[in-house]
């Protein structure tokens, strides 16, 4: 797929399975790595075919030992990060870290198989005896089912850690904003319906955040009230634009991009400001709430909003949404 979206759904629920004896967050990076081939393709290497070498099973044996071989030596300088996400049990020799490579790999391979003619699976041999071996619309109803079950395995596998490891309350912070990072996977599958399901992900996962503070920090519940409010109303406003300009969920992405792209500018930019206050109303309850969230996480959560009308603003956003949510996962529990 040249969008690695629905390549998470089954990184996560083997995961969830086997993250004792497979390194989880290798299983996850050879499962996505593989679409940089669609990636170079589309940008510079015109003449090369979409689903080339890389999209061969015979390239899971060698790509995927590659990658888990550099996340073996790489894995130092991101335990922490990988412990308070619940992305690894114990310590595991390299063994498991190239058996997830070689698993993630083989199955992102095997997932586009179905879709694209051009794919040799089985090189040296040609041709690609699974194209077409289902009804498009039964695969795309597997993968959504699939990248939703794998998103819910790991948010609850996620939740049963940090409850143990830190208490209810940041667990469920920790969960809240790891859900918000999970409905981005989901916009970022195209689908009009997926987008609807985003957009309650993320109000969910707002309304989580802020009720786990408001346990955590009582002396800012006018704040966190005031921060809840703000973004909740931009995603309704949002969420109701979308539904009103749509007769039908089967109406195409692009017709409802159209459609916000000739909402006028001011309307955007009462929503962006709107989620620019709640964050900000919401920056010193995040810093008490946690020892482990330092106050130049927050600035950069809000630096990343403020850069969202430019791509690199949505990474940084994205990123420091998961890094947060890895200390808050590190936080000690008191009884």
């Amino acid at each position: 797929m040249p969008f690695t979206t629905y390549h998470f759904g089954p990184a996560l629920l083997i995961g969830v399975f086997l993250w004792s004896c497979l390194h989880w967050p290798t299983l996850i990076t050879a499962s996505l790595i593989v679409d940089v081939e669609p990636l170079l393709a589309f940008t510079v290497l015109v003449s090369y075919p979409i689903h080339g070498s890389l999209h061969t099973f015979l390239a899971s044996l060698i790509g995927g030992s590659l990658v888990g071989l550099f996340m073996y030596f790489i894995d130092r300088s991101f335990k922490r990060i990988y412990r308070g996400l619940a992305l690894v049990k114990g310590d595991l020799g390299l063994k498991g870290y190239l058996v997830a490579g070689v698993i993630g790999w083989f199955i992102h391979v095997l997932y586009d198989t179905p879709l694209y003619y051009e794919m040799m699976p089985f090189y040296p041999l040609e041709g690609n005896p699974f194209y077409n071996s289902l009804p498009y619309p039964i695969l795309h109803a597997f993968y959504v089912v699939l990248l939703c079950t794998g998103i819910a395995a790991y948010l609850v596998n996620t939740f049963k850690v940090s409850s143990n490891r830190c208490g209810v309350d940041h667990a469920m912070l920790q969960a809240g904003l790891l859900l918000v990072v999970a409905a981005t996977l989901l916009l970022l599958s195209f689908d009009v319906l997926m987008l609807f399901l985003a957009t309650i992900m993320i109000a969910g996962g707002i309304i989580v955040i802020h009720t786990s503070l408001l346990k955590l920090v009582k002396q800012w519940k006018t704040r966190i009230m005031l921060s809840m409010l703000c973004m909740l109303i931009a995603i309704i406003a949002f969420t109701v634009i979308a539904a009103l300009s749509l007769s039908s969920l089967k109406v195409s992405i692009e017709v409802l991009l159209d459609t916000f792209v000739n909402l006028p500018t001011v309307f955007f930019a009462v929503l962006w400001i709107s989620v620019l206050t709640g964050l900000m109303l919401l920056r010193r309850p995040l810093i008490e709430a946690s020892s482990t969230v330092r106050p130049h996480l927050t600035f950069i959560l809000i630096l990343g909003w403020v850069l969202t009308p430019a791509i690199i603003g949505i990474l940084v956003f994205w990123i420091t949404l998961v890094i947060m949510a890895a200390r808050i996962g590190e936080t000690k529990y008191v009884q």
